[in-house]
């Protein structure tokens, strides 16, 4: 499961990334990993979006999803 829940932030499939997080925190509700995954996710949705509007933006940020 860990594995595919880095791979979907990686992908950058954060519906999928999201949806893996909840299944692992169903089964480990203190898993420390997954608060960092879940920012991970929040960050890359927000990137995202700025990238859709990038006049409200000026700058991009990148985020280095692959060491995760």
């Amino acid at each position: 499961m860990r594995s595919s829940i880095r791979n979907a932030i990686q992908e950058k499939d954060w519906a999928k990334a999201e949806s893996q997080i909840e299944s692992l925190l169903a089964r480990a509700p203190n898993d420390p990993q997954a608060a960092e995954w879940r920012g991970l996710v929040a960050q890359g949705r927000k990137a995202d979006l700025s990238l859709k509007n990038p006049s409200k933006q000026e700058g991009q940020q990148e985020l280095e999803l692959a060491s995760y």
